[in-house]
């Protein structure tokens, strides 16, 4: 995580206070539509996922902005969890096993980052590598 840094604005700290609130609200607001909406029917997964992408979408751009991370770096990521995101829409899901199915995807995605992150820490290990023996 060393492309976090201290934000060189209280802007940005502000900013990103600002999208996290805001994903409260929606959260809020959302689940309130979602009750009166639907009271007693179960709503359409593609309306659920919506609303939960948007959220996760608020809190993720609030800490992005907030804690100053590379805009590439965001924009990558936020491309990748958009579409790991429409797996929920399209994984079949045999009746009652929705929590084993959908906690298997959530893995996955952990497993990538845990991965990618490795991958990240053994590039600079190599790169520190051939710098102190100025080797290629």
């Amino acid at each position: 995580m060393d492309e976090w840094y201290k934000p060189k604005s209280n802007v940005r700290v502000i900013l990103g206070l600002i999208f996290i609130i805001t994903g409260f609200i929606w959260m809020i607001f959302f689940y309130n539509y979602m009750s009166i909406t639907y009271p007693r029917t179960t709503p359409a997964i593609l309306i659920g996922w919506l609303g939960a992408i948007i959220t996760s979408f608020l809190f993720f751009l609030g800490i992005c902005v907030g804690f100053s991370v590379k805009t590439k770096k965001v924009v990558v990521a936020t491309s990748i969890l958009f579409v790991w995101s429409l797996g929920f829409l399209v994984l079949p899901v045999p009746e009652g096993y929705a929590e084993a199915v959908y906690g298997s995807w959530v893995l996955i995605l952990m497993v990538a980052i845990g991965l990618y992150a490795k991958y990240e820490e053994s590039k600079k290990k190599k790169a520190r590598l051939e710098k102190e023996t100025g080797k290629k």
